[in-house]
């Protein structure tokens, strides 16, 4: 991993350490978010006008595009967080880990660093901590329970329905020139897991190219993708193209399953309407192809 830059900006900081006098922070809350779930979360807590930068990731409102990026989600630009001035920079601790954090606390500014896990308990925590920290208490509340209420409607459809088969559910990650399988270790097989699917390649882990035997041999019942990366791709007909995807009951009865990016994996105030939207397209099929929109 590249360690940020050494410039004249980044030796001010570090002279703090020194005991240099602190570099100056804004009166005004200036909030810097490091990944997708936590901008969403601070939106919807209606702080939104609070947050000055994000991760490339964080496309989810629509206003939160127009911010400037200072991570890829992997490496944050430390010297551009600082440049913004910021009195709290926040998000999960996978995308708080790298060198030059530990600047951001010399420059007194305040960093939340919220757990990573994906699942309903852990996006109410996330959504506790930030209403706490930023005194949006009683709409962290509000926030909780619209996720409570869509689970609650998962779970009365789920005892409706009977037993049922699991539908197994294989997962890609497409982009142009490139397509992956996602392993059980991935934010979208935990929601897989919320909506009663069941995961098609049992012990796969990480990212693995798509490899043809692999997927006819599992024979998936519906394939999930991110909305963005199938029509960036070429669209449902492209991927069915793909060698080995006809050769499955997904690719046979076209049961090709595109959902938002941060709605199925941000694992925001929004978790609950993923889990039940996700759970209707694998067990209520309308069409032949499902396309969600956030």
């Amino acid at each position: 991993m590249k360690l940020p830059a050494i410039t004249a900006f980044t030796i001010a900081v570090l002279a703090l350490g020194a005991g240099a006098a602190p570099l100056a922070i804004s009166a005004e809350p200036r909030i810097v978010s490091l990944d997708a779930g936590t901008t969403e979360t601070l939106y919807a807590l209606g702080v939104g006008d609070q947050v000055v930068a994000r991760d490339s990731g964080s496309i989810y409102p629509e206003a939160a595009q127009s911010l400037p990026v200072i991570s890829d989600g992997h490496q944050i630009n430390v010297e551009a967080v600082l440049a913004e001035r910021p009195t709290l920079v926040t998000g999960r601790n996978r995308a708080m880990s790298g060198p030059g954090m530990h600047l951001l606390e010399q420059a007194n500014v305040d960093v939340v660093r919220l757990p990573d896990e994906p699942g309903v308990d852990i996006a109410k925590e996330r959504i506790d901590v930030l209403g706490q920290r930023l005194g949006k208490q009683a709409r962290a509340i509000e926030l909780k329970n619209a996720i409570d209420k869509d689970m609650g409607e998962l779970e009365r459809a789920v005892k409706e329905m009977g037993d049922q088969p699991r539908p197994s559910v294989l997962i890609l990650y497409l982009r142009p020139g490139m397509a992956m399988m996602m392993g059980e270790d991935s934010n979208a097989a935990a929601m897989v897991e919320l909506a009663r699917g069941s995961f098609a390649i049992p012990g796969l882990e990480g990212y693995k190219t798509l490899n043809p035997e692999a997927v006819v041999a599992a024979q998936p019942d519906v394939i999930l993708c991110y909305a963005d990366g199938l029509e960036a791709s070429g669209g449902v007909d492209a991927l069915l193209q793909r060698p080995g995807i006809k050769e499955t009951p997904a690719g046979k009865n076209k049961r090709i399953v595109a959902m938002d990016d941060v709605l199925l994996s941000g694992f925001g105030p929004r978790t609950g309407e993923a889990a039940l939207t996700l759970w209707k397209r694998l067990y209520q099929p309308r069409d032949a192809v499902a396309k969600v929109d956030p």
